[in-house]
This record gives structure tokens, C-alpha cells and sequence, in this order.
């Protein structure tokens, strides 16, 4: 069997087909750096990526391809007021995560890191995050954290807000938030977003990661072993990743801002618990040394979930412990 194209592979030629004209398949493997045999063998994966194939024989992708692209990022940052933000591109990753630490030795915040694909995207609680070629958004955003640890209480909580506010505006669909650090569409999980502190010397770091699923591939959708979602599938219109990245990136800017000043509270904790998917529903949390059944009540001036039980009203820190409906297998 002929061996099938690796991310990079995939990349490559997306890359020469992204102006919408067609190649033959043997120009696209010397550009890609694979035998003609193993394109042959990845037709049904390439054209889940929009590659077609012309009576000829040739590849093309009808349109061409929105790749990510620096000066389009930050033309639409330049739309969005004042936002100056280094955007550093990667083609195929480990985690934009690790990248956006292995670059704090080397440069200040604020950047961000975006990537084309991810081979070790991960999640909370170390979970694996399906990161296909050229298809999401995957992206970690570097911000001094001068306020150290408790920028973290709703730090997560405050991004969802973020995101889901920036995704709406740009795309028009509604999303939900679902504790701590998942974004919901129509119940399904949408993204994804995964805080960590880093020391560098004296300074402290906030690597705010985020993952959307805007097209997912489906030769990736069908391994994915929990109800997902995609913007594609619900939005009509052709969605611009650089755009909504930037939406995205201009957003969290904003509300890190609001979290650093004091204002989780007063400002961001309202506008969470008016997505709180599990808002009054029955639910269980559980952890290595936790489990927890009662009724959501939102979230506390900290980013706490409140979880009423017959004893009393639970306070939860995010920590270990996961969120699931009662009843439900999905955390």
C-alpha cells in the first residue's frame, strides 16, 4: 500500500494549490517532497481539504484556500482599533503552547503563535486536541501576568467569554460556555482553552491557548470520541480564519485587560453567566479525590462553579475536576 501524505506533505501542497489554479499531481509531489504514488493514495483526505481533481487529472482547489497569513492577520488586527500584537506563524507544530514557552526565552510578551496544524494539540487535563491541517484555529496568546497566580481564578472563564462574544460578531452564531474552559455550539463542543502560568526569571506569563474548530476534515471528525461541532456546518457563508483569529486575538487582549484590573466580578462574571450552559441543571463534578452531585448555580466573584447540594452551596476551583450533566458520560 502506498504510504499515505503526513501533515507537512498535506501542507505543501495546499500551499501550491492555495491561488486556486491547477497542477498535476507529480508538479504537486516534487513540490511536496513525496512519490506521485502517495498523493494517488490520499485523494479522499485531500479532498477533504477542498482539493478536486479535473478531468485531466490535475488538482485544484475551486476558490482557493484562506491559509493563514501574517499580513492578512494583521490588516484585520488594524481594523479592530489599536491592537499591537507580534503574530508569529507555524506551518506544522508540536502545541502552539510549547511554542509560545520555548519563545519566551528569546522575546517579551505580547505575541501570539498560530499554527496550521498541531501534532501534540492538547487540552485540560492533558486530553489530545484533533488539530487537522489547515482547517482550524489553533493558537496561544503570551501576556505578562505582573499579577501573578490570580490572574488565573477566571482567566479561562473571562477568554470563553472572549471567544464566544468574538466568534458571534464575526460569524453570527450563538455559543454557550460550559466550565471551565469549553465553548458549545448547540450543545456540542465548538473550542477549547487551556491557561498556563509560566516563570521566566522574575516575570510571570499567561500562555492562554485556544482551539476553534472552524472545518473539520472528515477523515478526522470520525475519531473523535465526544458530540463536536464545527463553524462550517452551521455558517453559510465561506468563514476567513485569518479574521476570526484576529476578532479572537483583539478580544482576549481586551478582556485580560478587564481580568488584570480587578473587574472579573463586576464585568466579566455577568456576560459568563448569561452563556452558562449548565445554568440550574442537575450536574456531577468529579476528581481524583472529588465527586460532587447537585444543581449548577453559575459562578462566584472568583470563577468558582457553584454546585448546590443537599448540605450546602459548593464552591469548586477548577483544578482537577471535570463537569458533566447528570446522567451524561461527556465531560
Amino acid at each position: 500500500m502506498s504510504p499515505s501524505l503526513d501533515p507537512e506533505a498535506i501542507l505543501a501542497i495546499l500551499h501550491a494549490l492555495a491561488d486556486g489554479e491547477a497542477r498535476p499531481p507529480a508538479e504537486l509531489a516534487v513540490l511536496s517532497g513525496v512519490d506521485p504514488e502517495a498523493i494517488e493514495a490520499s485523494l479522499e483526505t485531500l479532498a477533504d481539504h477542498g482539493v478536486r481533481r479535473r478531468a485531466s487529472g490535475d488538482l485544484r482547489v475551486p476558490g482557493g484556500i484562506d491559509l493563514l497569513s501574517e499580513a492578512r492577520l494583521q490588516a484585520a488586527l488594524a481594523s479592530r482599533g489599536p491592537v499591537a500584537v507580534e503574530c508569529i506563524l507555524r506551518g506544522v507544530t508540536g502545541s502552539t503552547n510549547d511554542d509560545a514557552r520555548a519563545l519566551l526565552a528569546e522575546r517579551a510578551p505580547p505575541f501570539v503563535v498560530l499554527a496550521e496544524a498541531q501534532r501534540a494539540g492538547r487540552g485540560r487535563r492533558g486530553r489530545l486536541w484533533a488539530s487537522p491541517v489547515a482547517s482550524n484555529l489553533y493558537l496561544s496568546i503570551a501576556l505578562d501576568a505582573a499579577c501573578g497566580a490570580r490572574v488565573l481564578g477566571g482567566l479561562s472563564l473571562a477568554v470563553g467569554v472572549a471567544v464566544a462574544e468574538a466568534v458571534e460578531a464575526e460569524v453570527g452564531v450563538a455559543l454557550e460556555l460550559k466550565w471551565p474552559n469549553d465553548l458549545l455550539l448547540e450543545g456540542r463542543k465548538l473550542g477549547g482553552i487551556l491557561v498556563e502560568l509560566v516563570r521566566i526569571e522574575e516575570r510571570e506569563v499567561a500562555i492562554i491557548g485556544i482551539g476553534i474548530n472552524v472545518r473539520q476534515p472528515a477523515h478526522v471528525a470520525s475519531a473523535i470520541d465526544q458530540p463536536w461541532a464545527d463553524l462550517a456546518s452551521r455558517v453559510p457563508a465561506p468563514i476567513s480564519r485569518n479574521a476570526l483569529a484576529a476578532a479572537i486575538i483583539a478580544a482576549t487582549l481586551r478582556i485580560f485587560e478587564i481580568v488584570g484590573d480587578g473587574a472579573f466580578e463586576r464585568v466579566v462574571r455577568p456576560r459568563w453567566l448569561k452563556r452558562d450552559a449548565f445554568a440550574d441543571r442537575p450536574v456531577t463534578v468529579a476528581g481524583p479525590t472529588l465527586r460532587i452531585e447537585g444543581v449548577a448555580r453559575g459562578i462566584d466573584g472568583t470563577g468558582a462553579l457553584l454546585v448546590e447540594t443537599p448540605e450546602a452551596l459548593r464552591a469548586i476551583a477548577s483544578g482537577e475536576v471535570s463537569l458533566r450533566a447528570r446522567g451524561s458520560g461527556s465531560a
